[in-house]
């Protein structure tokens, strides 16, 4: 079947297109490992801070039925990379590139079981951590912060090995596997659909670095 649009290759060796989305083409070490090495702020952080790490963070902060839309939020991200706010919300390039990541989110909803909208938890809370974000990723922040939220929560910087492990773990533990008949049932998947364990040596390491 003719697809729409161009596809890209993802750090799996995952053909994919943004214009097309299909849940079968999306693997959850593409999001991690894409969103260890994605920068937050359009990389104007003073040391490498990613989307991956403020995913983890924030997983931890919300209530515990929320984690794991959190880490998830913007897995769409992994195929259709952030703009920086005054483009993506005030300009028309801004608009309909907003349409491709919303179309592949919606396909990573029904994937990973998410609901269909993003709930008003997630929102305040990746509102409140922005605040915190703002606080220490930048060398000077000539904007104005709100002196309440968080104040005394640290970020860690991880470089993105230690991002995209423990991006896997966090994923391993809010999807710990499911007794389906005796059998372990990893249906959230990992490379491929209907595997029953995650891949051996999962999360990985990169040359001995966490």
């Amino acid at each position: 079947m003719e697809r729409v649009g161009d596809w890209m290759v993802t750090y799996s060796g995952q053909k994919f297109w943004p214009l097309d989305p299909r849940a079968d083409e999306m693997r959850i070490v593409d999001v991690a490992h894409h969103l260890a090495m994605m920068p937050r702020f359009g990389g104007a952080c003073k040391s490498h801070y990613s989307v991956a790490e403020h995913c983890v963070i924030g997983s931890h902060l919300v209530q515990p039925e929320f984690a794991f839309e959190f880490l998830m939020h913007d897995a769409e991200e992994t195929w259709a990379p952030d703009m920086i706010n005054p483009i993506k919300h005030h300009s028309v390039a801004g608009e309909r590139y907003s349409v491709i990541g919303q179309g592949i989110d919606r396909v990573v909803r029904m994937k990973w079981n998410l609901p269909a909208c993003q709930s008003s938890a997630i929102k305040r809370i990746d509102a409140a951590l922005c605040e915190v974000e703002k606080r220490q990723v930048f060398q000077i922040y000539p904007g104005e912060l709100d002196p309440m939220v968080l104040p005394d929560m640290r970020l860690h910087f991880w470089k993105w090995q230690k991002a995209e492990a423990k991006f896997l773990e966090r994923f391993m533990e809010l999807t710990a596997p499911q007794t389906v008949g005796g059998r372990r049932n990893w249906w959230r998947g990992w490379f491929t659909e209907g595997v029953e364990t995650p891949p051996a040596g999962w999360p990985l390491t990169h040359g001995g670095q966490a």
